[in-house]
């Protein structure tokens, strides 16, 4: 018996991937990359390039309230006051929460591989841990992280 699309780890990347990439990359013109190195995405990069995004995800839970930890590297070069990376942060923020909600939670839509709806999930920044300080590379590039869960319903 196949598994319905909410139990699929690939209908949930998928779109967390989609999310992402129209909100940051499309939305906001911040570069992005998923489940690569820092060292891997800043030998790729060219040097007009200096914010940018990686995103990994962490483990997921399946079950019929399911999760998904992800964890998002925010980078900014040439920025010796870290001005631009808290910048950077604030606009990632934005799509991680939605004042507009009374819980504040984001809500992103789930797709099937024909990119059809079949469900939604929200965006949960866990109290105490979702933020780290930020930290500097060995050749001066400034960055920080952010934790975040990915939750929805799912027929398991």
């Amino acid at each position: 018996m196949p598994l319905d699309e909410t139990a699929k780890l690939s209908t949930i990347v998928r779109s967390l991937k989609k999310y992402l990439v129209d909100s940051l990359y499309t939305t906001e013109s911040i570069q992005l990359d998923f489940d690569k190195s820092y060292q891997d995405v800043y030998e790729a990069l060219p040097d007009r390039v200096d914010q940018w995004v990686i995103v990994a995800f962490d483990p997921s839970n399946m079950d019929t309230l399911s999760a998904m930890g992800f964890t998002l590297f925010l980078y900014s070069r040439k920025d010796p006051e870290a001005v631009d990376l808290f910048a950077l942060r604030d606009k990632v923020m934005a799509y991680l929460v939605d004042v507009t909600q009374t819980d504040s939670m984001a809500r992103i839509n789930l797709y099937n591989a024909a990119w059809g709806i079949v469900g939604a999930a929200v965006i949960v920044l866990p109290a105490g841990r979702q933020e780290s300080s930020n930290f500097v590379a060995e050749d001066g590039t400034k960055f920080r992280y952010i934790s975040a869960i990915l939750r929805w319903g799912a027929k398991v």
